[in-house]
């Protein structure tokens, strides 16, 4: 989708140009999530996996604050017949959100504890593993290396909540442990540090 925004030359002239920056966020351009823990922006995870002598391997990462998710670029190193990449939206395990039909598995009491709700009437969810939301590379076949990347590009952006993470699975079939796999995303968010 594409905006409408306005800023003023240096000569003073008003100037009108599109983008599908979101709102009043800025771009940033990373290889690693946000520090969840302690809140740090940037200073988390690398969106990178290494080796998969068990045949996958994963690696998730979060941000702060809600992002706009615009592009990526993917770089590989060492891969082999049956190797490939998928990429996706995920709800983190034991992350409890709102049931809109009140068929939850938890509830939360007056004083804050969280209790399970085995009827499936309560008014929480949560489950023991990540939940898959949107899926946007899906085993995505590499071979040899590629260290310019393959770009991801759209022309649209897409709103990742706080709550959500993006997480990369590399799968092989030869178990191949010397299989690196890299992933940069493009991104609009409110504050970069």
């Amino acid at each position: 989708m594409s905006y409408k925004k306005q800023f003023v030359q240096l000569d003073g002239t008003p100037k009108t140009y599109n983008t599908s920056r979101q709102g009043e966020t800025y771009l940033y351009i990373t290889s690693c999530g946000d520090d969840l823990e302690n809140g740090i922006r940037g200073e988390g995870e690398q969106l990178k996996v290494k080796g998969c002598i068990d045949g996958i391997n994963t690696q998730t990462i979060g941000f702060i604050d809600d992002i706009y998710l615009k592009d990526g670029i993917i770089f590989w190193n060492n891969a082999v017949e049956g190797d490939s990449i998928t990429i996706e939206i995920v709800l983190p395990a034991n992350t409890m959100f709102i049931s809109p039909s009140n068929t939850g598995n938890y509830d939360i009491d007056y004083q804050g504890n969280i209790t399970p709700n085995n009827s499936e009437t309560g008014k929480y969810m949560m489950y023991p593993v990540d939940v898959s939301i949107n899926r946007f590379i899906n085993k995505f076949e590499i071979m040899g290396t590629n260290n310019l990347g393959l770009t991801i590009e759209s022309s649209d952006t897409a709103l990742i909540p706080k709550q959500l993470q993006i997480k990369i699975i590399a799968n092989s079939t030869s178990k191949n442990p010397d299989l690196l796999v890299r992933f940069s995303v493009e991104i609009y968010r409110e504050r970069t540090i």
